[in-house]
């Protein structure tokens, strides 16, 4: 999740400070998120896809390898 979240921030060219503002949350807690501290709730999970437009596996749920 850590490396997922943090990606798909920057594939979408937001920094963040941009998603902080975007959702209402401070900085720090884009920081604790991306750094696999804490984790966001699902509704803010739900907000984050649609700020990144990607889908929620895509961002939270570890890669499987085959």
């Amino acid at each position: 999740m850590i490396v997922s979240l943090k990606a798909a921030r920057v594939n979408a060219n937001l920094t963040q400070n941009d998603v902080a503002k975007a959702i209402g949350v401070d900085k720090s807690t884009i920081i604790s998120w991306e750094k696999g501290r804490t984790a966001p709730t699902l509704s803010v999970m739900q907000r984050l896809c649609r700020l990144y437009k990607a889908s929620i596996d895509d961002i939270f749920l570890p890669n499987q390898s085959t």
